[in-house]
């Protein structure tokens, strides 16, 4: 078995997968970023779409993320679970949108979306990554692109 130490460690650094991936969404550094966090045969599951694999991945977010003009997101309240070369994670999530309107981009709408990321991730050559994400909504407030927006 693992020690205390090396627990904690792992835990850190699927916390911090997790935390450069939200961050990945705030700055748009998709292709840069996402090459270092997820498998190649990754599962991506978000509200507007799914995507398999690392080959348009960075493609797929942006797209996710084009309807709005800033976002900050949130995640908290990890909860993750190791099973040798495996472990799931899952944590709370809060984002906020800033939509402009194209008439007038001094005007923007909020639009706040509350949700839990769930997912997994496997350790590869000494590396944490993401194999599986999933956000699901549990709340939202004011107007955003809708649920039935698709892409992917």
């Amino acid at each position: 078995g693992r020690s205390k130490m090396e627990e904690l460690l792992i835990r850190d650094a699927i916390q911090s997968l997790l935390n450069h991936y939200a961050q990945a969404f705030d700055d748009r550094s998709f292709d840069m970023t996402l090459g270092t966090l997820f498998t190649n045969e990754c599962l991506v599951d978000l509200p507007p779409g799914v995507h398999r694999g690392i080959t348009g991945l960075d493609q797929f977010h942006v797209a996710v993320m084009a309807p709005f003009e800033r976002t900050q997101h949130v995640f908290t309240n990890y909860i993750i679970g190791l099973n040798g070369d495996k472990a799931t994670f899952r944590a709370n999530t809060l984002v906020s949108h800033l939509i402009t309107c194209k008439d007038n981009p001094e005007v923007g709408e909020l639009f706040f979306v509350g949700g839990v990321l769930t997912g997994s991730a496997v350790v590869l050559s000494d590396r944490w990554r993401i194999s599986t994400v999933t956000l699901v909504p549990i709340w939202r407030k004011g107007e955003g692109p809708g649920p039935d927006m698709k892409v992917g």
